[in-house]
């Protein structure tokens, strides 16, 4: 029987409803069907029997129908994603051991009471971070470097390799040493100022044809007057990165005093193993280089000692064709002109001189610099012309020339 007519049933008896005991309603019941106040409906018995008979065989049919149902399939796992790499930039390395600082502040405040506010300022360097300097991930493409430089293209490919490895390998993050040889000119040590202001990281040069000795890189004596850190040292403590780059120009000029040699101080550095505890002179401490990128200028091998360059993997730098100096100008061109809605045009002929002058990048950068800013304050808008370089001077000659008449 359908609910439909059960509620008209129930229409009928509604006003009896709470005379269930009246022997009129004997063969009544109290239904499942309520009133808008929640109150069980008296109904005829044969009424209510019906209904439980229609609502326990509709519970059989559902149970039926839900035992011949085929079993859910399962839920496939989301795949679990790999752990996210871990920035290496917000990667440290240690590179100033705390308790080897402490020791050195201990011992500045039992030293020379001059020193002691010097001394003071060297420790607070070095125990930022506690000791401590971050580890910046290198770009893994270098086609920027490569389209301004493009005789540099191996140097590219071998930086962009080490740093996958230590990208991808954290144990092995110690820089392999390289040696960039070529002729004055090409672009060596103007390509690494480059490559320091991609990387993004602290940038610390070092001409070794004008320093003095080994204490350039490693720090004067604590017994002399004046001791001062070396270029190590003031790299990685006033810097922020471990992975820094040192540049060692000229490593083929290393003079100086025979009793402190260059070379000594620069096999404990290029070695991996021994840059790792490598020793400041001034404040008598072992530091950690053996993150920093060590990249040599060189313009030939042969006053190399062979023990120096055994650490170095030596990549030639050729001269570039006129081709490649054509790029190299124009990529120099649009870094100059990068921030110009409307820069001036830079004319053909202006290229043409560079390349037949074979101008080195640097001296190009300036000459093209000039030029920018004559068009700009001129208000023109194209560069055609560049300023004159100087004569190289010719030396007089000596004493007195007398003429010598003919007889």
């Amino acid at each position: 029987m359908s609910r439909h007519v059960a509620e008209e049933s129930a229409q009928c008896v509604r006003p009896v409803a709470r005379q269930a005991d009246d022997p009129l309603f004997a063969d009544f019941a109290y239904s499942q069907v309520t009133t808008k106040a929640r109150e069980p409906l008296l109904l005829p018995r044969a009424v209510v029997e019906a209904m439980d008979r229609e609502r326990e065989a509709q519970r059989e049919q559902a149970d039926t129908e839900e035992d011949d149902s085929p079993a859910p399939i399962p839920a496939e796992e989301p795949p679990v994603a790999p752990p996210p790499a871990e920035d290496a930039g917000h990667d440290w390395h240690l590179v100033f051991d705390p308790k080897a600082v402490r020791r050195v502040a201990d011992e500045a405040q039992n030293g020379d009471r001059e020193r002691r506010p010097q001394y003071k300022r060297w420790v607070e360097k070095m125990a930022r971070n506690e000791g401590k300097r971050l580890v910046r991930d290198l770009p893994e493409q270098l086609d920027e470097l490569v389209e301004q430089f493009p005789n540099f293209r191996e140097v590219a490919h071998v930086i962009e390799a080490l740093a996958a490895v230590h990208r991808h390998i954290p144990t092995q993050r110690q820089s392999e040493a390289l040696l960039l040889v070529g002729p004055p000119g090409v672009g060596k040590t103007y390509f690494i100022e480059a490559f320091s202001t991609l990387a993004d990281v602290d940038f610390g040069p070092v001409s070794l044809g004008s320093a003095q000795g080994a204490f350039e890189l490693t720090g004067t004596s604590q017994h002399w007057s004046n001791p001062t850190p070396g270029k190590v040292w003031q790299l990685l403590a006033e810097g922020d990165y471990a992975n820094a780059i040192l540049l060692l120009d000229e490593i083929d000029k290393t003079s100086g005093d025979e009793r402190y040699r260059t070379s000594s101080a620069l096999l404990d550095l290029l070695e991996s193993r021994t840059a790792g505890r490598f020793v400041d002179q001034a404040l008598n401490i072992e530091l950690d280089a053996s993150m920093l990128w060590k990249i040599a200028t060189a313009n030939t091998l042969d006053s190399i000692a062979p023990p120096v360059l055994s650490r170095l993997h030596v990549i030639p730098i050729e001269q570039p064709s006129d081709s490649q100096l054509r790029l190299i100008y124009l990529a120099q061109w649009r870094n100059l002109v990068a921030d110009l809605s409307r820069p001036p045009e830079l004319s053909r002929s202006v290229i043409r001189r560079l390349i037949a002058d074979r101008e080195p990048p640097r001296v190009a950068q300036c000459l093209l610099r000039i030029g920018l800013g004559r068009a700009l304050h001129d208000r023109r808008r194209r560069v055609i012309d560049l300023p004159s370089k100087p004569q190289k001077a010719t030396s007089p000659p000596i004493g007195f020339v007398h003429r010598v008449r003919s007889a």
